[in-house]
């Protein structure tokens, strides 16, 4: 089975939180990650952003991924729930968090 999905953690994966006293919050990209992603969007990949983040927290990962030129297919939050049933759902094969995960489900 060649299924060309890549599930992307959010937080810590394409971005970094920067805490600073006079801007609050606000997320540092990390290009590394970005670039292989938008790599494997070039190569025909459906990328699925899948992060323990809630869904008021939706609009911050659009907003990143577009300012990015990430064109993903969706946001999914899992609002604190384990990501694995999401990651299946999706028929994912791929999982970039750290590192790239392979699945054969």
């Amino acid at each position: 089975m060649n299924n060309k999905v890549l599930t992307c953690d959010f937080d810590d994966t394409l971005a970094t939180t920067v805490f600073t006293a006079w801007d609050g919050t606000s997320l540092s990209p990390i290009f590394r990650v970005i670039d292989f992603v938008n790599k494997k969007i070039d190569e025909g990949y459906e990328v699925h952003i899948v992060t323990f983040r809630n869904h008021s927290n939706k609009q911050e990962v659009l907003n990143f991924c577009k300012g990015h030129g990430i064109k993903i297919k969706s946001v999914v939050c899992t609002e604190g729930k384990t990501k694995t049933e999401f990651i299946k759902k999706l028929n994912s094969s791929l999982l970039q968090r750290g590192s790239l995960i392979k699945f054969n489900f």
